[in-house]
């Protein structure tokens, strides 16, 4: 398995195909590599993030819950 560990583009970049291009390298590479998944964390509240992820095929394996204290 591979994992991403941060992927970031500039609120001013988004919507140009920067992160599609991103994760498809990362994509490539993890084939690359004999990597039979890709996996990354990504934040409940990222929505951007999210349809992202979703759109390259990506589904959600686990929740992490929290309580502040």
């Amino acid at each position: 398995n591979v994992h991403v560990e941060n992927i970031v583009v500039d609120e001013v970049c988004r919507g140009q195909g920067i992160g599609h291009a991103l994760m498809a390298e990362a994509e490539r590479i993890a084939k690359e590599w004999g990597a039979v998944q890709l996996n990354l964390m990504c934040w409940a509240f990222n929505d951007g993030a999210r349809r992202l992820y979703e759109s390259l095929g990506m589904t959600e394996q686990r929740s992490i819950l929290v309580k502040d204290l």
